[in-house]
This record gives C-alpha cells, structure tokens and sequence, in this order.
C-alpha cells in the first residue's frame, strides 16, 4: 500500500513498536532508558488493541454462543 493512512491498525502497530525499539534511539538516550521506553510502547499497544474487544464482546456474546451451540447439534 502506498498510502499510510489506508494501513490497518495492526501494521500501524507492528510499525511504532519496531520504530520504538529500533535504532533511532540509540544516539538520543541510555540502553536501559530506550529498553524501558519500548516496552512501555509494547503494553500501550496491547492494552490500545484488546480494549476494544473487551468492551465490545459481552454484547455479542449471545450470538457466539448461540452458533457454537448450533453447530455442536448433531441429526
């Protein structure tokens, strides 16, 4: 994809968090310091990407259920 915009929210991620501990960092601040900034950036995102989930899944709970249940029927 050329544009960046247009980039899903996975790739958006999978790119700050490899910007995040690259080597960018290295002139500007200590190793511990760039370790811990990158793993700050780690759990942001991963508390920014399961929230959404989290919040949206028990209302549509009852049709998870309800189609496992479905194909669990057997005859």
């Amino acid at each position: 994809m050329d544009k960046q915009e247009l980039f899903p929210v996975t790739v958006y991620l999978r790119n700050l968090i490899a910007g995040s501990t690259g080597a960018e960092f290295a002139g500007a601040i200590a190793e511990t310091d760039e370790a811990q900034v990158g793993a700050t950036i780690k759990a942001v995102t991963i508390v920014l990407t399961t929230l959404p989930i989290l919040t949206v899944y028990p209302f549509i709970q009852r049709y998870f259920v309800s189609g496992i249940m479905l194909g669990a029927v057997k005859g």
